[in-house]
């Protein structure tokens, strides 16, 4: 777990100012100047990350297991005192960006591997950004035996495994944890906030409707990127749902494709489990596997309700590609007015997968075809996204250049959307379909690209800041961006203030590679990926350069294999 101050750099209020205090800085610290680089490097491509770099969540949570062992050995035979210090003040229980916490039975942090000044705070009652109370649920699940708990944590999902251990009578929690950046455990943390929150209302004597209220709206905290919550009834009464018209109706019969009752199968699952332990339900969804997760919670009257959230599990990178190219085809041999008419349909068809769909842009902006029909016939040339990205017009770009991805922020999530460019008779338009891709790998190169969007439309300073606030913008879980120069100047590294202003140009790793001079090098070329070991665990860095005030810039995040 990360301690929750917020961290600024104060750089100025102006381009002028930030400049200035540069070379101030500069001259206070000597910063060494040296030639940029030009030796190859060891590079590793994006098809190399995509394909056998990936993060893996298995042996990562293998490594969470194996640390608190080692711990829980150590405490065995040394004193809380010094397992507390050691913990807290060594790195010999934190490798990566795993590392081990002790709180006593009261919620109290006694021990952290990352955050000293969490010790001896308080934090039985502390809720995450979903409204969950997860220090109390690590001990409830330590007091049941040990296991896994999910929550939010730095605008991501974090999941810890928490243990008892003991020393004479006295018992204290010990823990570590991880963020996996997947759908999957991203719904679940969704789900557990919303429960907690309604929980509260109940406990509180406020309206349950209260709290469904907040999971029904679209913009709130219970929508990321394409995923959502929804609340049931167990007679099958609909209480929440983004989509309102749903609201109000009995689905208790609602089936599948292949008539399977849904909403009836989570709710005899959920009969036979208690409030807090949830359920898995698949099932067809759009012509695609979906996987929904759920949780029950009973109101004061004796009423029981489900909240569940569900996501697709095969909405790939290839399946967006391939449906593109299929609505080309389509396009191309059935025109403009069949193919709108095919694409913007509600009714399943051949080219919805899940949540996937196909959208056309005329030349002019003018949206043809959508699943949106509501949106359908307006101009979204100028639309931008949560950072200010012209993301229509970028499409357009990439349409023209031969097609590819495009990436930008919508409903707090990164988003990406292939598209290509089709001509018909004299007419040229843009068709395309986009996913919201939650891997370490995405998460982290769409995290930089994120980064180099916002510098490149805002003055330098005013990004800096940005880059080193603790906001979900720049900083998702464990990953961060970093900023430095062609001669190896830090101006950021997420929140490692003590790094800004350092020259890092001949900072090598535990196997004496100098990682910073190798990523300079190797984004002389363009986007690059490679790979370097730091506090005993292989890194992946992704870095682009950018051309900002008059300064060369690498710009990218990492993350621990």
């Amino acid at each position: 777990m990360m301690k929750h101050s917020t961290i600024k750099l104060v750089l100025g209020a102006t381009g002028l100012l930030l400049v200035a205090f540069f070379i101030v800085r500069a001259q206070e610290k000597k910063m060494v100047t040296v030639q940029e680089p030009d030796f190859p490097t060891e590079v590793v491509s994006n098809q190399e990350v995509a394909q056998g770099l990936q993060f893996d969540a298995n042996k990562k949570a293998e490594h969470v297991m194996a640390l608190i062992k080692k711990a829980a050995d150590y405490f065995n035979g040394h004193t809380l005192v010094e397992t507390c210090k050691v913990i807290s003040h060594n790195r010999e229980f934190s490798e990566g960006d795993v590392y081990v916490f002790m709180l006593d039975m009261e919620g109290r942090f006694l021990a952290h591997g990352h955050s000293q000044d969490m010790i001896w705070q308080d934090y039985s009652n502390y809720k995450d950004a979903l409204g969950a109370p997860f220090v109390r649920e690590m001990i409830q699940r330590a007091q049941q035996g040990g296991g896994w708990v999910a929550y939010e944590w730095r605008g991501a999902t974090k999941i810890s495994y928490v243990q008892m251990v003991k020393k004479g009578e006295v018992s204290y929690v010990m823990g570590a944890g991880y963020y996996p950046h997947t759908k999957r455990d991203t719904v679940i943390t969704m789900v557990k906030g919303a429960v907690a929150v309604v929980n509260k209302d109940i406990v509180e004597d406020r309206p349950v409707e209260q709290a469904f209220s907040t999971i029904s709206y679209r913009l709130g905290r219970f929508v990321l990127g394409d995923l959502y919550l929804y609340a049931v009834r167990f007679d099958g009464l609909q209480v929440a749902h983004v989509n309102q018209e749903l609201v109000g109706q009995n689905t208790l019969d609602y089936k599948d494709a292949n008539g399977f009752y849904v909403n009836k199968e989570i709710i005899a699952k959920l009969k036979t489990k208690e409030p807090g332990e949830g359920v898995w339900v698949e099932y067809q969804s759009n012509n695609a596997k979906k996987l929904s997760y759920a949780e029950k919670i009973v109101d004061k009257n004796g009423l029981e309700y489900f909240i569940a959230c569900g996501y697709y599990p095969d909405s790939t990178r290839d399946a967006v590609v391939d449906l593109v190219r299929r609505g080309y085809q389509y396009l191309k041999s059935h025109g403009l007015t069949q193919a709108s008419r095919e694409f913007s349909s509600d009714r399943i068809n051949n080219f919805t997968d899940g949540d996937l769909y196909l959208f056309i842009y005329d030349a002019e902006g003018v949206l043809r075809a959508d699943q949106n029909e509501s949106i359908i016939g307006q101009n979204r040339m100028n639309q931008t996204d949560e950072d200010g990205v012209h993301y229509v017009k970028e499409m357009f770009k990439k349409g023209k250049n031969g097609g590819g991805w495009v990436d930008f922020k919508f409903n707090k999530s990164f988003k990406s959307v292939y598209v290509e460019e089709v001509t018909l008779g004299a007419d040229t338009y843009i068709i395309g379909s986009g996913l919201y891709p939650v891997s370490k790998a995405d998460t982290m190169q769409l995290l930089a690209k994120s980064a180099i969007s916002y510098l490149q439309m805002n003055p330098l300073g005013k990004s800096l800041e940005q880059f080193v606030n603790r906001s979900p913008s720049f900083m998702r879980g464990d990953l961060m961006v970093f900023v430095f120069d062609v001669k190896g100047n830090c101006y950021a590294y997420g929140d490692h203030s003590d790094l800004i202003w350092q020259n890092l140009i001949k900072v090598t790793d535990e196997k004496k590679k100098e990682y910073i001079r190798l990523m300079i090098a190797a984004t002389q070329s363009g986007p690059a990926n490679i790979t370097y070991y730091k506090h005993g665990r292989e890194v992946v860095a992704y870095a682009e350069r950018v051309e900002k005030e008059g300064l060369t810039l690498i710009v990218g995040s990492e993350f621990y294999m």
